[in-house]
């Protein structure tokens, strides 16, 4: 299953405390603004044309770092049970 997003991420929002952990894959596409990802024990930052892809079974966080709110292309694959 895959599922695809456009994500406006509010200056400051996080993913929460915790780092999250799921099966699948992510691929992270920033349109506009500044955002961290925390992915296992590397950080990662994002700016206008940057991407990410990774294993979502690895620990993974992510933060708004800029100075505006964030605009992001989110998808989402998960792998059939």
């Amino acid at each position: 299953m895959m599922t695809a997003a456009c994500a406006f991420v509010e200056l400051g929002a996080s993913s929460g405390r915790k780092p999250m952990k799921h099966r699948g894959e992510e691929l992270v596409y920033c349109l506009r603004g500044n955002m961290e990802f925390r992915v296992g024990e590397e950080t990662y930052t994002l700016g206008p044309g940057d991407s990410i892809h990774f294993r979502t079974d690895i620990d993974h966080s992510w933060r708004n770092t800029g100075e505006a709110p964030s605009e992001l292309i989110w998808v989402l694959a998960v792998e059939p049970s």
